[in-house]
């Protein structure tokens, strides 16, 4: 035929049809490429890919449109794996800061053979270590005995010699511990026959746990 040429065996105008189909195919393939990286990782988070068992290529698939090849095998990772054992237990952490509760009268108070109180504070509910110091006196021509009580249950008694004597003026020291279950007021009282407390102090310190 007039104008028609030959290019191997084949019309000129096949082979540009057979190029615009490659093309086409080529295009077509390139779409489904990008449309298929739209699901890739999975939900999940994991990626799915498959290793050529002969040269080692690797190449990510979406499971849910394409599977691996006979020559190669299935792998996938960023997977959350199962819950280690637990670590061992870590020191034990400092104490927290501690409250304290104080009261002090440098004040002489007349002690005449009956309980008087000579501090008092109030707390609230939990454990405390409490401290009290009172400065007792003898005013009596006699030895006389002197005994300062705390409300929790502590208690010193100790002799006081006449006036000008040694061992007329005697300082008791209080020590004990306790826990509370509400608001509760702490006491010191003392006694003795015409005497008196020439100054006391009294401190609750609460604390997270007593052993």
């Amino acid at each position: 035929m007039k104008g028609l040429r030959y290019v191997g065996h084949l019309p000129l105008s096949r082979w540009v049809v057979a190029i615009l189909a490659l093309a086409a195919g080529f295009a077509l393939g390139t779409a489904e490429s990008v449309l298929a990286t739209g699901t890739i990782p999975s939900a999940d988070g994991v990626l799915h890919a498959c290793f050529d068992n002969t040269n080692g290529v690797v190449r990510l698939i979406d499971p849910s449109a394409s599977s691996c090849r006979t020559n190669e095998s299935a792998t996938s990772w960023s997977q959350t794996g199962q819950q280690g054992p637990a670590g061992p237990q870590g020191p034990t952490g400092t104490p927290g800061p501690s409250n304290a509760w104080f009261a002090h009268s440098p004040l002489a108070s007349s002690l005449n053979g009956t309980d008087r109180v000579v501090l008092s504070i109030q707390v609230p509910a939990g454990n405390y270590v409490i401290t009290a110091r009172v400065d007792v006196a003898n005013e009596d021509s006699f030895t006389r005995i002197a005994s300062c009580d705390l409300s929790t249950g502590d208690s010193v008694t100790v002799r006081l010699a006449p006036p000008d004597q040694a061992g007329d003026e005697q300082v008791i020291t209080l020590l004990d511990s306790a826990t509370f279950a509400s608001v509760t007021s702490i006491t010191v009282s003392c006694s003795t026959v015409n005497g008196s407390a020439l100054s006391s102090a009294l401190s609750a310190i609460q604390i997270g746990t007593l052993h």
